[in-house]
């Protein structure tokens, strides 16, 4: 699994999985994947066959809401490590603020 940006949070069958690029090992069946990253979520299914290789490449979409709120005055300069996290205490400090 691959993203553009790189470093979107994986989350497959609702337990996280790592940060693209990521390379997993998952059971025949179709599954959900969530993608978080500095933008809105994207949720796709995959289905994967047994005995076979697949995958998955997708286009995020760059900032959003988040990202500029996470490099506001109050950032400045401060790259998170992991964009979920710092997407989710951006709202939070926006909702306080207002």
């Amino acid at each position: 699994m691959d993203t553009t940006p790189a470093g979107a949070q994986v989350v497959i069958d609702g337990k996280p999985s790592g940060t693209t690029p990521v390379t997993l090992i998952l059971p025949a069946g179709v599954h959900t994947v969530e993608l978080h990253g500095t933008g809105p979520a994207r949720t796709i299914s995959v289905n994967v066959v047994a005995g076979t290789e697949v995958a998955q490449y997708v286009e995020l979409p760059k900032g959003g809401a988040c990202a500029r709120a996470a490099s506001g005055a109050d950032g400045a300069g401060w790259c998170p490590r992991d964009p979920w996290t710092a997407c989710r205490a951006a709202r939070r400090r926006s909702r306080s603020a207002t």
